[in-house]
Order: structure tokens, then sequence, then C-alpha cells
């Protein structure tokens, strides 16, 4: 397997709810990185999934919802682990997550295949 870089001019956003816009950085079988972008006062619906989840918060603060409710904000660290019902609520200002998902998520990466 080569070293990937991927050019932030084709970084196309998919949208899963309002103000939610979703940008893959880079993708391999095991391991998905995301940059997400969260409008002030946008809901991710709540859900869950069968992926770990990291993230960093790079900008801005938000709320995480469903089975907690946990406030974080620029500079924190995150995990999410499998199954962990989860949804967010931006703040009052933008905010810029950048998240990890081991494996990748399949339902992501067939959107941003043609990338």
């Amino acid at each position: 397997m080569a070293l990937t870089v991927q050019p932030s001019e084709v970084l196309e956003a998919y949208v899963p709810d309002e103000g939610i816009e979703l940008r893959p950085l880079v993708s391999s079988d095991d391991l998905m990185v995301v940059r997400v972008d969260i409008a002030p006062s946008a809901t991710l619906q709540v859900h869950e999934h069968p992926h770990e989840q990291a993230g960093y918060v790079a900008e801005g603060s938000f709320t995480f919802t469903g089975d907690e409710t946990r406030d974080v904000e620029e500079g924190d660290g995150y995990y999410v682990p499998p199954g962990h019902r989860h949804g967010v609520e931006g703040g009052d200002d933008h905010a810029v997550a950048i998240d990890a998902f081991t494996p990748a998520r399949e339902g992501y990466r067939e959107r941003f295949d043609h990338l």
C-alpha cells in the first residue's frame, strides 16, 4: 500500500442532516478519517453504528446527545464505542471536528468512492 494524500480541493460534502457536512480526508478498508462541519444550532439525528469512533474538536463547540449528553469544545478529544447511541447539537458558532472510524464506514465509503 502506498502513501495517500487527499487534495483539499476535491473534498465534496455528504450532508446527512441540514447543517452537518462530512468530507472524507482519507480512507482504507480498516480506517476512515472525516472532517465534520457543524453549523450553529444544527442537529445530527441520534444514531448508532458498529464502528469505533474517535474524534478531535478542531474549532468551536457542540453537544453530544443520545445515551449521554456531553459538551465538547475546541481542543477536546472524544471516543464513541460501537453500538453507542449518539447525535450532535451544534453550538452558537460553527464547529469543526475530525472523526476517525474503524473499520471504515461502508455507507460513507460508497458516497465518497467517486472522488
